[in-house]
């Protein structure tokens, strides 16, 4: 399926409730995660005054620089069609939706419930882990397998923010990295003694020396 491009809307939730209501159909709530995911809890009543309610799942791309100015691109589904890659619907969203004997439509609810206990249980990390961590600390976030980035968290200017240090000079980058969504990776936080082996490391002295007595970046 491709992409519908047209002029970019005003209000995206309300331009989305004119294209998609109808005599039998109605948006009862509409929801836009990461301004790439549109979702949708409609309303479709048949000739019968049987009512349902499913899921609309639009994928979403915001075009800036059309030569014809500012545009919306969009592929327009349903939960029917399987869009297994975007599984972030709101919980608010979910909850409106009747049963359904879709088999894709089912295996898609599951899968938006499983990724929100999941963000859940972070979150939940999250907290415990901002308690955990305190200025002064180094700790290093697992960007990939056997990839690691290690941070500063300290408090400039009376804000709390991450600092890339480069291990080779130990210099901390003057861009602070936010602390929103920060805890949402894998992170461990570095003991005094990883810290010291570090500053051993990046002026070239063997770990057993104790002669030399750098300062921690």
């Amino acid at each position: 399926m491709g992409w519908t491009v047209v002029p970019m809307p005003d209000d995206i939730k309300d331009w989305f409730r004119r294209q998609v209501e109808g005599p039998q159909h109605r948006v009862l709530d509409v929801a836009i995660v990461k301004l790439r995911h549109l979702y949708a809890a409609v309303e479709v009543t048949d000739l019968e005054g049987n009512r349902s309610v499913g899921a609309a799942t639009w994928l979403l791309e915001f075009r800036k620089n059309d030569p014809f100015g500012p545009t919306l691109a969009y592929k327009d589904m349903s939960e029917e069609d399987g869009p297994y890659y975007m599984v972030d619907c709101p919980a608010r969203i979910l909850d409106l939706l009747t049963p359904t004997t879709s088999a894709d439509a089912n295996r898609w609810r599951e899968l938006c419930r499983a990724n929100l206990i999941e963000r859940t249980k972070k979150k939940e990390a999250a907290t415990k882990a901002q308690l955990d961590i305190k200025p002064g600390d180094y700790v290093c976030l697992e960007r990939s397998p056997g990839k690691h980035v290690i941070y500063l968290f300290d408090r400039i200017r009376g804000v709390d923010a991450f600092y890339k240090v480069d291990e080779d000079t130990g210099i901390s980058s003057v861009n602070p990295v936010s602390i929103k969504n920060w805890f949402m990776l894998p992170y461990s936080k570095l003991s005094p003694d990883e810290v010291k082996q570090l500053a051993l490391r990046r002026i070239g002295v063997k770990s057993d020396n104790e002669a030399s007595s750098p300062k921690p970046f």
